[in-house]
């Protein structure tokens, strides 16, 4: 609530980008996409009021490369 939704949008996005980075240190250079998919989700989930869009919008992010990794 310090922040307000546009402070939590913007640090969530962050957040979310360096996370994932930090998990795979070979991924740096998807760094500002990952922010990118980090802020929308949050946006999202700010605008919805719960977390189900952002969840199944992190599951169709990650789709096509668990797909790619199968086949």
């Amino acid at each position: 609530r310090r922040l307000g939704a546009p402070g939590a949008v913007s640090a969530c996005g962050i957040w979310f980008g360096l996370v994932h980075v930090v998990l795979d240190l070979d991924s740096l250079s998807a760094l500002p996409a990952l922010c990118a998919m980090g802020t929308a989700s949050a946006m999202l989930a700010v605008r919805r009021g719960n977390l189900s869009a952002s969840i199944w919008l992190h599951v169709g992010f990650n789709f096509p490369v668990v797909l790619l990794i199968l086949l």
